[in-house]
C-alpha cells in the first residue's frame, strides 16, 4: 500500500491560490467519488479550510503509480500549472507525520489552535459518507485526532487557545480602542462568526450587528449570545454606522462589492471603515480596498498579528513534533504491513494445519497419554511452530517498513506455496487515549 498527500497552506500559497482550491462539503463528496472511480485510487479524503487544501490518497493494489499533483488538479478543477509551484507533497510515513502535526496545531497559522481537530474529523466524515474512506485512511484520520488530543494534553501548545477569530477580535480592539464604544457588523453566521461574536461580547463590545443570507441563523445567534440581527439585503446600510466589518461567509464568491461600497463611503464622510475578511474564497471584492478610507484585512493580512500573539507557543513545537513522530512511526508499522496480512494469516493457518495433523498422528502413535501429557505435547508443537515462523514474519514486517516488503513477500509465497491472499485486514488498535474533543474550526 502506498500513501500519498499533497496540498497548499498559508505558508506555501497566497489567499488568491487557496481560494481557487477551496472545496465545500458537497463538492468534496462529488470530487472524492470521481477520484475513487479511478483504478489507481483505493481511498481518498480532502481537508479543506481557509488556510489549507490537502488531498490524502491510498493507492490501490493494482496501481501503476499516480501523480498526486495531477489528482489535486482533478479534484479541484484548477489547472496544474497554476498550483504546481505552491504544492507540497508527502509519501509513506511522512504523510502521517504531516497530518498528525496539522491535527496538533503545529502547522496552523495560529499555532496550537483548537479548531483544526473538528475540521479533520469533518473531512474524514465527509469521505466516509462518500464511501472513499477505507481501512488505511480511516485509521490515519483516527490516529491524527488521538495524536492531536495527546499533544494538547502533554504540552501547552494550546495555552489560552487562540484562533483566527480571536486574532480578528484583537485587531478590532486595536482599531477601536474602548470596545464598549465600537460598532461591529458581522457578515455571516457560521462557526467562525459565532466564535467571533462570543469573543467580542466577552471583551465588552456592546454594539454587534449580524447579517446572514439565512436570516434565521443570524436571529438565533443574536438571541443566544446577544447582538442584533439585520436583514442581509441591508448589509450596506449597516456598514454606514459600523466601525469594523468582520466577514466570514462560506459563499463561493465575493459578496461585498466595490460598487455599492462607494455609496457607503459617501455616506460615511471622512470616517474610516475597517473590514476584516476571514473567508476563503474572499468575501470582499479586491477593488473595495482601493476606496478612500476603506481598509481591508484578508486572512493573510492577519499573519503578523498571529505571529506576535503566539510566539510563546513556539517553544512547545519540538515536543509536539516528537509526539507526532512517535505516533507516525507506530502508524506506519501497522500501515506498511497491510499488504502482508493476508499472506501472514495464510502462512500461520498452513503451519497450524501441519501442526494439528502431526499432533493428532503423534497421539495415535504414542498410545494412551493422560491429560497432562497431551497438554504438554500440544504446547510443545505450538512452540515449535511459533519458533520457526515468528522471527521470519517479524523480519518481513521490518522490511515492509523499509519499503522492501513486497519483494520479500513474493519470495515467501513462492517458498511456502501460498495462494493469493484475500483475507481481510484486521483493525489496528487505537491508542489508549479516549475520544477526541470537537472544537472550533481552522478558518
Amino acid at each position: 500500500m502506498r500513501l500519498l498527500a499533497a496540498g497548499v497552506n498559508h505558508k506555501s500559497a497566497p489567499v488568491e491560490i487557496r481560494e481557487k482550491l477551496a472545496l465545500h462539503p458537497q463538492r468534496q463528496t462529488e470530487a472524492l467519488q470521481d477520484l475513487a472511480a479511478l483504478p489507481d485510487v483505493a481511498e481518498a479524503f480532502v481537508l479543506s479550510t481557509c488556510n489549507r487544501f490537502e488531498l490524502y490518497v491510498a493507492e490501490s493494489a493494482c496501481s501503476t503509480g499516480v501523480g498526486i499533483d495531477q489528482l489535486v488538479s482533478r479534484v479541484t478543477g484548477v489547472p496544474l500549472h497554476e498550483v504546481r509551484a505552491h504544492l507540497y507533497a508527502y509519501e509513506g510515513q511522512a504523510v502521517a507525520q504531516h497530518l498528525f502535526e496539522v491535527a496538533s496545531g503545529a502547522d496552523s497559522m495560529v499555532i496550537g489552535e483548537c479548531e483544526i481537530m473538528g475540521q479533520v474529523k469533518e473531512a474524514a466524515d465527509i469521505a466516509r459518507g462518500a464511501g472513499t474512506l477505507g481501512t488505511a485512511l480511516s485509521r490515519l484520520a483516527d490516529t491524527a485526532l488521538q495524536t492531536g488530543k495527546r499533544a494538547r494534553r502533554e504540552t501547552t501548545i494550546d495555552q489560552g487557545c487562540a484562533s483566527v477569530a480571536s486574532v480578528a477580535v484583537s485587531l478590532t480592539r486595536q482599531i477601536c480602542g474602548d470596545p464598549r464604544r465600537a460598532t461591529v457588523l458581522l457578515v455571516g453566521a457560521g462557526e467562525t462568526a459565532e466564535l467571533t461574536l462570543q469573543r467580542l461580547l466577552d471583551g465588552g463590545t456592546e454594539h454587534v450587528f449580524i447579517a446572514n443570507r439565512t436570516p434565521g441563523r443570524a436571529t438565533i445567534l443574536a438571541e443566544t449570545y446577544g447582538g442584533h440581527a439585520v436583514p442581509f439585503e441591508g448589509v450596506y446600510d449597516a456598514m454606514v454606522d459600523a466601525d469594523v466589518v468582520i466577514a466570514s461567509t462560506s459563499a463561493p464568491h465575493a459578496i461585498i462589492h466595490a460598487g455599492p461600497m462607494r455609496q457607503v463611503v459617501r455616506k460615511r464622510g471622512a470616517r474610516p471603515l475597517f473590514i476584516i475578511d476571514l473567508a476563503v474564497p474572499r468575501d470582499v471584492e479586491p477593488e473595495a480596498a482601493e476606496l478612500e478610507n476603506v481598509f481591508v484585512y484578508n486572512i493573510d493580512s492577519l499573519q503578523e498579528a498571529v505571529e506576535e500573539a503566539l510566539r510563546g507557543r513556539e517553544s512547545q513545537l519540538p515536543r509536539v513534533r516528537s509526539i507526532c513522530e512517535e505516533a507516525a512511526s507506530e502508524f506506519w508499522s501497522w500501515a506498511a504491513s497491510l499488504d502482508l496480512v493476508p499472506t501472514m494469516l495464510q502462512l500461520r493457518e498452513k503451519a497450524e494445519a501441519i501442526r494439528q495433523r502431526e499432533y493428532e498422528q503423534a497421539l495415535r502413535d504414542m498410545g494412551q497419554l493422560n491429560a497432562k501429557q497431551q497438554k504438554q505435547l500440544h504446547l510443545l508443537t505450538k512452540r515449535l511452530v511459533q519458533g520457526i515462523i515468528d522471527q521470519p514474519l517479524a523480519r518481513l514486517r521490518g522490511r515492509a517498513c523499509e519499503g522492501d516488503g513486497l519483494a520479500y513477500l513474493t519470495v515467501l509465497r513462492e517458498l511456502f506455496g501460498l495462494e493469493d491472499g484475500t483475507a481481510p485486514y484486521p483493525p489496528a488498535p487505537l491508542p489508549s487515549e479516549g475520544g477526541t474533543d470537537e472544537e472550533e474550526g481552522e478558518a
